[in-house]
């Protein structure tokens, strides 16, 4: 499980990333390839992303387009 960061956690179902709240609520679906944990009210998110882990198991980003959320969900930078 995910910590909560500003009172949210991500979760991942079918390999997409998304945000519930304590009370398990999903506050935001999860259509995302890869999302930061919410720090000052955003989140940073990728769709069509790739996670690459290097010889030492050490997790990398790769490509996709970015952009930022808020914690409702909304985006806030294309």
């Amino acid at each position: 499980p995910d910590y909560y960061e500003q009172g949210l956690a991500r979760f991942i179902k079918d390999g997409k990333t998304g945000f519930h709240n304590k009370k398990g609520k999903v506050v935001i679906e999860p259509i995302y390839d890869f999302a930061t944990p919410f720090r000052d009210g955003i989140s940073k998110v990728c769709i069509g992303c790739s996670i690459i882990f290097d010889k030492n198991g050490h997790e990398e980003t790769k490509g996709g387009k970015w952009g930022v959320i808020n914690l409702q969900g909304k985006v806030v930078v294309p």
